[in-house]
Parts: C-alpha cells; sequence; structure tokens
C-alpha cells in the first residue's frame, strides 16, 4: 500500500498496486484537473451548458451579469486575461493600455495595429512601457525572443535530409 496526494486537491490517496500509481482520490478530481467539461448553470439566464470553468453560458450573458451586478459601475473596472478593462458608460468597455495609447496619438487603432507591453506586464500601462505596433511586428517580436530561447516554432528539416 502506498499513499500518494490527489493532484487536484491534495487529500491522501492509498494504492494497492505500485504499478498502477492514482493520481486522483475521485473522479471528479480527475476530471476538473483534466479541464473536463461539466454541466453548469449559467449566473445571469439560467441555462445549462458545459464548461471547464466558466460561470455565465456566454460573453453576451458575462457581460449583462457584470452590467447588472453592479461590479462595473461600482469599480469601473474588471480584468480579463491579465489585462485591466475599463466600463465606459454607455460605450461598453475599453482595454486600459489601448485607451492609454489612443488618447496620446488621439485616434483610435487601426485593426492592424496593437499595443506591446515592453516590460511584458499586462497590468503596467504607463505610457513608456507601452509601444504601438503593426501585428505583423510583434508576431516577429515574439518569434525572436522564442527563437532566443531556444524554442522552435517550426518543424525544420536536419541537414542533409530530403525535401519533405
Amino acid at each position: 500500500m502506498i499513499i500518494i496526494k490527489c493532484k487536484q486537491c491534495g487529500q491522501d490517496v492509498e494504492s494497492k498496486y505500485p504499478s498502477r500509481i492514482r493520481q486522483f482520490c475521485s473522479r471528479e478530481c480527475a476530471d476538473l484537473y483534466r479541464g473536463t467539461k461539466v454541466i453548469e448553470i449559467c449566473i445571469n439566464c439560467g441555462k445549462e451548458f458545459e464548461t471547464t470553468r466558466n460561470k455565465c453560458c456566454s460573453d453576451k450573458c458575462s457581460r449583462e451579469y457584470r452590467k447588472n451586478s453592479g461590479s462595473m459601475k461600482k469599480n469601473g473596472f474588471w480584468f480579463e486575461n491579465g489585462y485591466k478593462v475599463l466600463y465606459v458608460e454607455g460605450n461598453g468597455s475599453i482595454k486600459e493600455h489601448i485607451k492609454v495609447v489612443e488618447e496620446n496619438i488621439g485616434r483610435k487603432l487601426n485593426k492592424n495595429e496593437l499595443v506591446h507591453h515592453i516590460n511584458e506586464n499586462r497590468l503596467d500601462n504607463r505610457l513608456e512601457n507601452l509601444k504601438l505596433m503593426t501585428r505583423g511586428e510583434h508576431s516577429s517580436y515574439h518569434r525572436k525572443l522564442e527563437i532566443e530561447k531556444g524554442k522552435h516554432l517550426f518543424n525544420r528539416r536536419k541537414e542533409g535530409e530530403e525535401k519533405w
């Protein structure tokens, strides 16, 4: 008999067979750890939906819930994928770093433009940390960084191999 900790909840788990070590205390913990979809009820509209983590069935319901719950109006912002999103009365929302740059350049961003965080901290929205780039420039910049770190982004033929 061996004892391990559940990868999801940390509970002790006994295993009779060392060759087949259990990693989870239950099927529910295994599903949660692996991100298996579960049935939830939308906190906004009450509709059942499958999800791995969301509490609302759609982006529309999520926006309605935040608007109706008062969290957007009360705080004036929320966080989304690590970015600070500002609530704009009557206009919906805008990511803070985009608003800072648009106010600085005096216009809206074009579809081919985006704002890069120089220090890679998505919450550091000081103008000196933001750089306006085209999507191509931004992609090339990050590709170069990943190559410098040794990450290969595409399958590459080894020297002497035939073409595919």
